[in-house]
């Protein structure tokens, strides 16, 4: 999956409309089709404290889950890397959001001086055009329908961007959740594979041989409904999905199971706030470790750097101003999730 090739362009027109970014932190997420509940099926993988533990030391791994949420140990020339090389188109709604709230902490943060530099018009740093896909509030949960094709609205835009010659440089496309709850995992996996055939190294589309595109998978947030939960066989099932089929994944759902020390909350109701049954995992880690740079990066430095005041879901007035480490963390996963992309390979 490593991006061994020639890349172009050096950007494109993103569409943001504010009104629609401020609505989605309002309102909750789109419902699959009327009435439809789609539920996963049983006994797809444990979601347990082990879970995939031996496909996940697996240094070649493409799945990114909560074992990889330190940024810092990154080799600089995989990080210059992905600046130079990847052009990355995100849609997603508030939860999404989460990554792009983590990945502003880390490029705010004056000692790594532009180290995690992005920008939306790929003007410095990493190219990342977010809500670059669909004008509005849209992301997975809002799109989970389909076409006489089996087509989904969402798969649909996607060709439509892919397919326009202007966004041939655009090499990696995400997608994220809002509630996956209720939501058909098996629509969403066959529409990913259809897009990936399409316009993955060797794809049928007219422009995969000259400019081949990589897809990321994305588990949904914790609900507080426990190892049984819909949410958790929804995350099960997915994640084998792209072990069993070498697909790239931002496991949303382990991360918040998971504290840094590898504490695990996912059969003690751990919600999205990263509160739990015996309180907010977040603000706990913390309190353990005062003067960490995680602190840093989530509280400020008491001066200047604010840290990350904002995380949708996860924030004072919902849960603890500490809980903005879900963003902190999703923000460092994402950059390992495009290192391994850029070509990084090997133990860190």
């Amino acid at each position: 999956m490593t991006l061994n090739r020639r890349l172009y362009g050096t950007g494109f027109m993103s569409i943001v409309f504010i009104s629609a970014i401020l609505f989605s932190f309002m309102q909750g997420c789109g419902s699959s089709d009327e009435g439809e509940v789609i539920k996963p099926p049983e006994n797809n993988g444990e979601t347990g404290e082990d879970d995939d533990d031996d496909v996940q030391q697996n240094p070649d791994s493409t799945v990114i889950d909560y074992r990889n949420t330190d940024a810092s140990i990154i080799p600089d020339e995989y990080v210059e890397a992905v600046k130079n090389n990847l052009h990355v188109v995100y849609q997603h709604t508030s939860h999404g959001s989460q990554i792009i709230s983590g990945m502003n902490a880390l490029r705010d943060y004056a000692p790594y001086s532009g180290r995690y530099s992005w920008s939306d018009d790929g003007s410095s740093g990493l190219d990342l055009d977010d809500y670059g896909i669909m004008a509005g509030y849209h992301d997975l949960s809002t799109e989970d329908s389909e076409d006489a094709n089996g087509d989904t609205p969402w798969a649909i835009a996607t060709r439509e961007l892919l397919d326009n010659p202007a966004n041939y440089h655009v090499n990696v496309i995400m997608w994220s959740w809002c509630s996956i709850h209720g939501h058909n995992i098996e629509r969403y996996i066959r529409n990913m594979e259809k897009l990936i055939a399409e316009y993955g190294a060797g794809g049928t589309g007219p422009r995969a041989a000259d400019h081949p595109v990589e897809f990321v998978f994305m588990t949904g947030h914790t609900q507080g409904e426990g190892e049984d939960g819909f949410v958790a066989q929804a995350a099960a099932q997915i994640r084998q999905h792209c072990v069993d089929n070498g697909r790239w994944l931002i496991d949303y759902y382990s991360i918040e199971c998971f504290d840094p020390d590898g504490n695990y909350f996912g059969d003690l109701d751990v919600d999205d706030d990263l509160s739990y049954s015996g309180g907010n995992w977040a603000e706990q880690y913390l309190d353990r470790h005062p003067g960490s740079l995680l602190e840093v990066l989530v509280m400020g430095d008491g001066e200047s750097y604010s840290g990350c005041p904002s995380c949708a879901h996860s924030e004072e007035g919902e849960g603890q101003r500490e809980s903005t480490l879900n963003c902190v963390l999703k923000g460092q996963a994402v950059w390992h999730l495009f290192a391994r992309i850029a070509g990084l390979r090997g133990s860190l």
